[in-house]
């Protein structure tokens, strides 16, 4: 009795989170910027080595 109840609650659990998601490509919501293409902002020279002067 104790072994059909795990396998019927293991069955119960495994179905209920394959049953979620969704089945085609992540679309954009309207109005939504991402992603975008930031500038390009080079560093300083201080800033690449990590020492301050």
């Amino acid at each position: 009795m104790r072994a059909l109840l795990s396998l019927v609650l293991a069955a119960t659990l495994a179905l209920s989170v394959a049953a979620c998601g969704r089945k085609g490509n992540p679309e954009a919501p309207e109005g939504s910027t991402y992603p975008r293409d930031y500038p390009y902002t080079p560093m300083s020279p201080r800033a690449e080595t990590g020492r301050s002067k």
